[in-house]
Formats: C-alpha cells, structure tokens, sequence
C-alpha cells in the first residue's frame, strides 16, 4: 500500500508542489519497475591502456567449468558482441587486446577470421586459469586507430608457456603457408596443390578442406623433428568433417605408419589413432564410421600419459579406449602431415583447428574444450564500457 501524506495550511506552495511530484514518481515506480539487466561488472582497476576508448567484459561462468583448468584456450563468437563493437575496431581488429579483470594482467589471444562488415570472427584468448569456483572474467579492449597488430607471444602458446606445440586454425587462403598461433614461423603447414577455393567455412571461423587426391600441407621433417616430437606425454587433436569415408589420415606427426608418432586415420571403415611404438592403439581403440556422418563436424583428441593412449570424440572418450602403450616411442624422419601421410593415404574432407600439446589433457579438459568451439559454452557478453 502507497501511503499518501497528508499537508497542513503552513506547507508552502512550492513545497506542496515537490511531495505531489515526489508521489507521483513513487506511483509510476510501482506501475513500470525498473527492469535491471546482469551484466559483467566494470573493473575497479585501472583503465589497462589510455590509449584504448572501451573495453567489453565477457564472463565464463564457473559452473560450465568442472575442474579448474590453467592456461586453456577459450573461443569467443565475435558475432555475440553489440555492432558498434565493429564500428569502433580496425578492420583486420589489429587495435583487440585482452585484459584480465584486473585490467593489468594482459592474456595472449589469436584472433581468427574477422569480418567487420558481417561482424563475425572469433576471438582465441589464452586464459591463465579458467576457475570451477569463481565466475572467470576478461577485458577485450578495443578502438585505437593507432595500434599495431597484436604479436601473439610465444611463450603463451608454445612449449615455454602453455605446452601448444603447434596450433593452426587453417583460417586463411590454403595457397599460403598456415601459419601457427605459437608464432614459430618455423612450424607453418606448407600447402601441396591446395587451390584458394579450398578455405571454407570451418567449425569455428574457417576451415581447410581435401580433395582426397593430392591435396595436403606440411611441416618439413627438420622443423617436425626440432618443434613438434611430444616427450613423455602429447596430446594432438582437430575437428574433422569428411566428405566421404575411404581410407584417408586425417593428420599424422613424426610418423609414416601405425606404429610411429602420433595421428589420427580413417581406415577399413574405423576412426583408429596411430600412437607409440606399436600398433595396439590402432588396433583396439577403434570407433566405427557407420556411427558416424559425412558432412558433420566432429572433434576428435588423442592423448597418451606415458603409459596409455586415449581417444576422445566430441568431448567423450571413445568406448574401447584406454590402451596400453608404455613402450620406447618410435619417431620417423617424417614431417607432420595435415590430409595424408607420407605419400599416400589423402583424406577427403575438411579439417579445423589441428594441434599438438606437449601433455596429456585431463578429459575434463578435453570436454571444456569441445564446448567452447561447439558454441555451447553459455559465457556472457557485458555492454560497452567507456574509458
């Protein structure tokens, strides 16, 4: 109940005035309430770089997160962000940068595939600590006419920092060397008759796709042997669509064969990863293609901890994995290969966001992982802040 005051002959007729607009605002409240929309909190820090005019907060909910996760890479959807997001960057969004919410602690990211006139892109940062506990929150600064582009530190990416070996998103014309996020140019994939028409849409931003003839990219056996041979553990992954189900490799590192390296093949009608020094990982851990589909994406993980070898799809390990492996691993003077492997074997279909990681992620890293590229991690997008 709204109480309504009552006013005496010595009460001023300006004052009586003020308590009539005072109620009548007190009414309205009650009639149209204020409708208040959640949205990430604006840092108490400092503004991270003078330069930059706003920042927008994005937050990872703690509760899409199982257990705390360091240095993972998340997948922002550029298209979740307001318009005048891509009003306000550069073109090519050289003028993006990433803040913790401290707005001092910078986070390496790639940015992959942007768009300003669709306003699409994706943006890769490389959070510090994705917590199961807290809400995570980043900064993504952006509008300063006079920035360069970032230059992705290596030691984020790269085997000094988070482990990533190799990392190509194969988000560019596939005439081109493919370059790594690690920033080794040393590890860009070498094209071998790909044609520009064979950059298409990817699972996240673009993809790369094989005509399962000739069709496949490289790193040269030198730089494989220095960069990308994993020690006493790996992880190696990418999402793959096939156009058809005939024997093809997918990817193969440091390896010609079953029993070399790492890799992930279609063969006699089975997804089979090619692991260690022997072929029982190929043999027994086993997913048959008539579960699945041509023309749909599918993320598929290889790990081995030094005495198992495992295969994950679309976030689940697979169920005839685990398979011991604890033997002396056997590496190939052999490049690593996206699309085939040494001289034969050509996949047809696409791939997206190969990699290789120098440990073995936990499976509820693996299925973190999946979720932020398959879109169906529910983070928020906060409107704009203003410097």
């Amino acid at each position: 109940m709204i109480h309504m005051p009552i006013y005496s002959s010595s009460v001023t007729a300006a004052s009586r005035a003020a308590r009539l607009l005072l109620c009548l605002f007190s009414l309205l409240s009650y009639a149209n309430p204020v409708i208040s929309y959640s949205v990430p909190a604006a840092s108490s820090g400092p503004w991270a770089d003078a330069n930059y005019d706003h920042y927008i907060a994005v937050t990872l909910p703690d509760s899409e997160v199982s257990e705390t996760q360091s240095n993972i890479i998340t997948s922002i959807d550029l298209s979740d962000f307001p318009a005048a997001f891509f009003t306000d960057i550069q073109a090519d969004g050289d003028d993006i940068r990433v803040y913790a919410d401290d707005d001092s602690t910078p986070i390496p990211f790639a940015i992959e595939a942007i768009d300003t006139g669709a306003q699409t892109g994706w943006l890769h940062p490389c959070v510090p600590s994705l917590s199961s506990s807290t809400d995570t929150v980043i900064h993504v600064y952006f509008s300063y006419a006079s920035a360069t582009a970032y230059a992705t530190p290596e030691d984020a990416f790269d085997a000094t920092g988070a482990d990533y070996m190799g990392i190509w998103f194969l988000d560019t014309d596939p005439t081109a060397a493919q370059a790594s996020a690690t920033g080794v140019a040393a590890i860009d994939a070498d094209p071998y008759n790909m044609e520009s028409g064979d950059l298409v849409t990817g699972k996240v931003g673009k993809a790369i796709t094989f005509d399962g003839s000739n069709e496949y990219l490289s790193v040269p056996i030198a730089d494989t042997t220095t960069y990308l041979r994993p020690d006493t553990s790996f992880t190696a992954g990418a999402w793959f669509q096939a156009s058809d189900f005939t024997d093809g490799v997918i990817f193969q590192g440091a390896g010609s064969s079953t029993g070399q390296g790492y890799g992930l093949w279609i063969w006699s009608s089975q997804l089979r990863p090619s692991a260690g020094s022997g072929s029982t990982p190929w043999n027994n851990i086993t997913e048959p293609t008539s579960a699945l589909s041509t023309g749909t994406w599918y993320h598929a993980v290889i790990t081995w901890d030094g005495s198992n070898v495992r295969m994950y799809l679309d976030g689940s390990e697979v169920a005839d994995s685990p398979d011991s492996e604890t033997g002396d691993w056997s590496w190939a003077s052999q490049p690593y290969f996206l699309g085939r492997r040494e001289s034969s074997g050509y996949y047809a279909g696409a791939i997206d966001h190969a990699f290789v990681h120098d440990d073995c992620f936990s499976a509820a890293r693996i299925a973190i992982e999946y979720k932020f590229q398959n879109s169906s991690f529910a983070y928020t997008v906060g409107t704009i802040q203003n410097q």
